[in-house]
């Protein structure tokens, strides 16, 4: 009987320590990938005049950029009933935070990087978006738009060395570059877009950004990415 006792006390033993294994391993996991996307409360756009806003819903989507380079990008949105007229539906989104992940080298473009995150999020945006109310694309007047906003000053704060990890941060969110497109339902039901226009909101009170992501600086150097992508 005690010999029983003792190989049951090592085969315990041995689970759980690899249970203890797997938890902190997946504990490590998490911590390096997961991005710590700022609460939505933060956002001071503010409910047009005669508009209805709903609240901000908080998504965390991981993007695939050209070369390899995974990261995680943060980012909120809400509908907006009323605007920019009345019987209009418009969804706003806003991107809070950037994080690479891995395999994001020093020579990536910052026109490619933003253009890339930027169609992501509007791909990824779509889906959320009921394909039953989209009014058709044969109708007199597009009613259904988007407004996606790109803090137009962010900073680089490095993550850490090994791996090379970084996160791109809004320096303030007093002014944008936004993304404008109408929305409608195709005749197979899809939603297509279409009427795509870039503007700048707000003063831009920081310099343009390096040409390449690995020449931004990261003492808190803020920077302009493009508007236009």
């Amino acid at each position: 009987m005690e010999h029983y006792q003792q190989s049951f006390n090592k085969l315990f033993a041995k689970f759980t320590s690899s249970i203890a294994g797997i938890i902190l391993t997946l504990l490590l996991f998490t911590t390096a990938v997961e991005a710590q996307c700022p609460s939505c409360s933060g956002i001071t756009l503010g409910c047009p005049g005669g508009a209805t806003c709903y609240s901000w819903n908080s998504v965390q989507l991981v993007v695939s950029i050209t070369g390899g380079c995974d990261v995680t990008v943060c980012y909120c949105w809400r509908e907006v009933h009323n605007f920019p007229f009345s019987g209009d539906v418009t969804f706003q989104s806003v991107i809070t935070r950037i994080d690479s992940v891995a395999g994001c080298n020093n020579n990536i473009t910052t026109a490619d990087f933003v253009a890339q995150i930027s169609a992501a999020v509007k791909a990824d945006l779509i889906p959320l978006i009921s394909t039953g109310n989209v009014p058709p694309c044969t109708g007199p007047v597009i009613t259904w738009h988007s407004q996606m906003f790109l803090p137009a000053c962010f900073k680089r704060i490095q993550i850490s060395t090994s791996p090379n990890r970084w996160a791109f941060i809004p320096c303030h969110l007093n002014s944008y570059c936004v993304m404008s497109f109408d929305l409608c339902r195709g005749n197979n039901g899809a939603i297509e877009t279409s009427n795509v226009t870039y503007t700048t909101q707000g003063t831009v009170d920081c310099d343009d950004a390096p040409t390449k992501v690995g020449d931004w600086l990261t003492d808190g150097t803020c920077y302009h990415p493009p508007c236009g992508m």
